[in-house]
């Protein structure tokens, strides 16, 4: 499943319910789906400019809050043709979800105590913060909804792992040789 495809999914299907500019769109994808889609600002801003020039989205300047004008974004009849298909595609295709902190877990004992302890203070905190993001908008109805709760289960399993590793004294984690092969 190509990440550029999940990307402008979700960019199609925010814009075709809230046609918005740039910067909007980016508070709207940072506060629920968007990581977990890879979606930052700068990614954003690349399938904005990928969806216009395939004919997906139009822009109409329109006056900012108090600043310059800002370029609004709508789905072309062509774009809402593309998220149909793009619908159909993708979930024919969903696979597993990546895990990239269970790979990172399993490295951990690499780390000195020190180096341990800090990188599960940091997991801890980004995904305390992540929580603090996503649970407010757990409460959506339909399937939105249901992705962020899955995000918000996901992040809470993430922590309860962190809490696991961080209540284990790095003296006692197992050594790399430990490791199945």
């Amino acid at each position: 499943m190509s990440s550029a495809r999940v990307k402008d999914l979700l960019v199609l299907d925010l814009l075709r319910a809230h046609p918005t500019h740039g910067y909007g769109l980016v508070q709207i994808l940072e506060q629920g789906l968007g990581p977990a889609a890879g979606l930052r600002r700068a990614a954003v801003y690349t399938a904005l400019a990928r969806m216009a020039d395939r004919g997906w989205l139009t822009s109409r300047a329109e006056p900012g809050d108090g600043g310059p004008d800002r370029a609004v974004y709508r789905v072309t009849p062509a774009g809402a043709e593309a998220h149909g298909q793009l619908v159909r595609q993708l979930v024919g295709q969903a696979a597993p979800a990546t895990q990239p902190l269970a790979v990172l877990i399993s490295v951990l004992d690499e780390l000195d105590p020190e180096e341990r302890a800090t990188a599960l203070a940091r997991w801890r905190a980004q995904r305390t913060a992540r929580l603090a993001e996503l649970q407010p908008l757990s409460a959506h109805p339909g399937a939105w909804g249901a992705a962020v709760r899955l995000l918000v289960r996901t992040t809470q399993a993430e922590l309860a792992a962190v809490d696991e590793l961080a209540a284990i004294p790095a003296t006692e984690a197992g050594e790399p040789a430990d490791a199945p092969p």
